[in-house]
């Protein structure tokens, strides 16, 4: 992958703000089967952050960033592809927004040690 990556942008698959964010965490505790979000559920508990993730996270030297879909569609409009599917991580170069894992790979994925190694493996 491109080692001039500014920084990574995930994208949950969820709107911010606090009535959405406790809706999610019961959904994900209540019918965690069909809950929508693959990065949240990977990376967070019902409530907290996962601490192999946080130590990851934390021991990266590229920028993570971490968006809800609204967040995200303001802060980047313009430069978002015309078809998104979240959740999805992109890399953020020299204004050029790129699909860094796709929200197919993102539901894939069944643990987060695998999201972990696919990041790495994707930044080496």
């Amino acid at each position: 992958m491109n080692l001039s990556i500014e920084k990574l942008v995930f994208v949950y698959n969820a709107h911010s703000g606090i009535l959405n964010i406790a809706l999610d965490a019961a959904h994900k505790v209540f019918s965690p089967k069909t809950y929508p979000c693959k990065l949240c559920e990977l990376t967070y508990g019902a409530v907290s952050e996962r601490n192999v993730w946080k130590s990851f996270r934390k021991a990266n030297n590229t920028p993570f960033e971490f968006l809800h879909i609204d967040e995200f569609e303001e802060q980047f409009t313009g430069y978002i592809p015309e078809t998104v599917t979240y959740p999805i991580v992109f890399s953020w170069s020299g204004n050029l927004l790129t699909e860094f894992i796709s929200a197919q790979e993102m539901n894939g994925l069944t643990s987060v040690d695998e999201l972990i190694a696919l990041v790495e493996e994707r930044i080496a």
